[in-house]
């Protein structure tokens, strides 16, 4: 009865707030003369021959204007405009939290933006804020948490703990303990209910303010689950940081092999991705006292960091993994982090703080009685700082001392490298000339073993 009633006539038929496609399917007529527009706080991306419109978030001019005009209020000078913009940002340019905070401001006469923009930022509770009478946007999310069974709503949860942005299955996978094609399924559950976002193929982002509901949801999940969770998204990203960023540096030389290119391709994409996520992580770290997190967050980055950048962000982080190690004057994760913080203070111009850095690094090296790494400072400290502000007797001084340590550690490829750093710089009063091997008989049999590669390379 219903479709024969329909095909006599011309009808725009909405359908709000459709659950599923089950419950959409029986009400769609078969007139070629009606159209249908259907709401649903879910993707129904198995209904056939309809075009999706998908609701993003307002831009920000659109939600100062829709602010505005609910508000019935229009900012007058720089500074009112600018707390018109935050109020919007702080809302997550949504509608509904910018339809509720505009109605208490037309309530208001005595407000301008500027007193919800500083209320709405001094709290960490926006959520909580943003309501009126029985209308909440906390409640609208609800909605949607509701529709998931226990295991997706744990999943959900647990997402807020990240301390970056953006998911992707690998990182899920991680956090929840999860296989990556279970993880990568799930987000796509949470991405069908508007939980989440796409910001790249694969790649997934909550709204701020779903990740303040999400976030507020988790407290009441027990600590050791919270913390295993942390470790292991924390180990994850060590590990496969560490082998991305050795993929970069090692790569930079030429190689015929279409596979070792391709590999470094691959890391060079994935350290891009996770750059943000990885510096996040450090923060996090550095701040609720996981000081051996951050040392070896930073080192798995460090050599990235120095190839592509951010430098600024990169000495932030390295300094956060030296102030983390600051209890741990003898410790060895507070050498190697001076070391990475020195190598990219040389890169901004910053040579004297280089040198301050490699000095506190040799010494604790061979306090450690670490002479290996104690000559590898040495080498850096002659290479990146004294030569590269022509300081050329202090230069060869350094690679002079690393070139003892070296021969005495028997360790050819490290005698190779300070020979090589030495022979490179030019003469200068007080340079002396590198000493023989003693355990060369000429020129031609040495002790350093041939295809070390440590010539021409630099570490």
């Amino acid at each position: 009865m219903w479709r024969d009633r329909l095909a006599r006539r011309r009808v725009l038929l909405i359908l709000d707030d459709a659950v599923d496609q089950d419950q959409v399917e029986p009400l769609l007529p078969n007139a070629a003369e009606c159209l249908v527009l259907i709401t649903s706080r879910r993707r129904l991306a198995d209904l056939p021959d309809t075009v999706v419109l998908a609701l993003d978030t307002l831009t920000l001019e659109d939600a100062v204007s829709m602010l505005c005009r609910l508000s019935r209020r229009m900012p007058e000078g720089a500074d009112e405009t600018a707390a018109a913009q935050e109020v919007a940002r702080l809302c997550g340019q949504l509608p509904l939290a910018l339809g509720l905070v505009a109605g208490r401001i037309r309530n208001h006469p005595s407000w301008s933006f500027t007193h919800p923009a500083r209320s709405l930022s001094a709290t960490r509770r926006r959520l909580a804020r943003l309501h009126a009478g029985n209308t909440a946007v906390a409640t609208a999310f609800e909605l949607s948490y509701r529709n998931l069974d226990a295991d997706r709503q744990r999943f959900f949860r647990l997402l807020s703990l990240h301390p970056g942005s953006e998911y992707s299955a690998d990182t899920a996978a991680a956090l929840h303990d999860l296989d990556p094609v279970e993880a990568g399924d799930l987000l796509e559950v949470l991405y069908d209910e508007h939980l989440v976002v796409e910001s790249a193929p694969g790649r997934y982002r909550m709204h701020d303010l779903v990740r303040e509901f999400s976030g507020t949801l988790a407290e009441a999940d027990p600590e050791p689950t919270k913390e295993a969770a942390l470790d292991r998204l924390f180990a994850y990203y060590e590990e496969r940081a560490a082998t991305a960023s050795s993929e970069v540096v090692t790569g930079q030389w030429p190689s015929g092999a279409a596979a070792d290119r391709a590999a470094r391709t691959e890391a060079m994409a994935w350290l891009g991705a996770e750059t943000a996520n990885l510096l996040a992580c450090a923060r996090y770290c550095g701040d609720h006292g996981r000081g051996s997190r951050v040392v070896a967050l930073a080192g798995s980055l460090a050599g990235f960091l120095r190839l592509a950048g951010p430098w600024e962000q990169a000495i932030a982080l390295h300094q956060t993994a030296v102030d983390r190690e600051a209890g741990l004057r003898d410790g060895p994760g507070r050498a190697v982090a001076l070391g990475n913080l020195a190598l990219v203070r040389r890169l901004t111009g910053d040579y004297e703080g280089a040198a301050r850095n490699l000095t506190e690094a040799m010494e604790l090296h061979h306090a450690l009685d670490d002479r290996r790494s104690e000559a590898r400072a040495l080498n850096d400290l002659g290479v990146v700082v004294h030569g590269q502000t022509g300081h050329y007797p202090a230069t060869a001084d350094a690679h002079r001392r690393a070139l003892a340590i070296f021969r005495e550690l028997d360790d050819g490829a490290g005698a190779a490298s300070a020979l090589n750093y030495w022979g490179g710089r030019p003469a200068a009063e007080g340079a002396t000339t590198p000493p023989p091997n003693p355990n060369c008989a000429s020129r031609s049999n040495c002790s350093i073993p041939r295809g070390t590669g440590a010539v021409g390379r630099r570490r």
